[in-house]
């Protein structure tokens, strides 16, 4: 919503203001706020120039006259990660039986499949940051650039609602059987 028509919102301008001789902005006293370079580092990477710049002289070997540090704060490219499960059978020599163990978390019908913290984040951004399924879809791409369906987002989705129903169930129980219940609504300016 734009905030032109957020009712919530304060107006630009308020009557109540008290007038001082004070400057906008940030005042003389006032400790300002920046990006601090951090002590722990992740990772370093040295920058010596080798040739010169004006005359091209090799400059390898010669001593270093200045040294200045700068540190860039970013989050890591993202990217999947795949686990390759792989199920051996055993026959039991002594009954003839084929022993195998479940492959975990996967479905047997299945080659591959998405994983548990890729469905947590798609459910994550449809069901609290109300990101539509198609956008979602777009999101997940660009940011790891693989591209999930959108059937398998909405079933992602709905497995998480089916899983989450039983103890969305158990609340509205515990609210019915309660004597008195507060429910808080969104308020709403009376006089703009």
């Amino acid at each position: 919503m734009p905030p032109r028509l957020d009712i919530t919102r304060q107006s630009e301008h308020n009557s109540n203001t008290v007038k001082t001789r004070k400057n906008v902005g940030g005042q003389p006293d006032h400790k300002g706020n920046y990006l601090k370079a951090r002590t722990h580092v992740d990772d370093t990477m040295h920058h010596k120039p080798e040739i010169c710049t004006q005359c091209g002289y090799d400059l390898r070997g010669e001593p270093v006259v200045e040294i200045r540090r700068g540190q860039v704060i970013d989050i890591p490219q993202i990217k999947m990660s795949v686990r390759e499960h792989v199920n051996y059978a055993i026959q039991c020599p002594s009954c003839n039986k084929d022993n195998k163990q479940d492959l975990p978390g996967m479905q047997d019908y299945c080659l591959a499949q998405y994983g548990q913290n890729i469905k947590d984040f798609i459910v994550f951004m449809n069901a609290r940051q109300y990101l539509p399924i198609a956008r979602t879809n777009e999101m997940v791409s660009a940011m790891t650039g693989e591209s999930i369906s959108t059937g398998s987002i909405a079933i992602c989705i709905h497995h998480q609602v089916q899983e989450s129903s039983k103890y969305y169930e158990k609340i509205i129980e515990a609210i019915k059987s309660e004597v008195c219940v507060h429910a808080d609504e969104t308020s709403m300016k009376v006089k703009a």
